[in-house]
């Protein structure tokens, strides 16, 4: 399976339920500036490198995250 791009992934969470639950998934190294991640799950997501810059994390649980820094 590939890497999923920024587009990809801007794609999915547009047609996405929401809440998102992104349980567990590896975002490592994905621009994810300016996304609108209100209430998203993730919980255990790897977030290791990735640009959260602007992203909307108003209410996400970011319990045991990996790899970035919650401050």
């Amino acid at each position: 399976m590939s890497d999923l791009t920024r587009t990809e992934i801007i794609k999915l969470i547009a047609i996405a339920t929401k809440p998102l639950n992104l349980t567990g998934v590896n975002l490592s190294k994905v621009d994810l500036y300016f996304l609108d991640l209100r209430e998203a799950n993730l919980s255990g997501a790897d977030l290791s490198e990735a640009n959260l810059s602007g992203a909307d994390l108003r209410g996400a649980n970011l319990e045991n995250i990996i790899g970035h820094n919650k401050t």
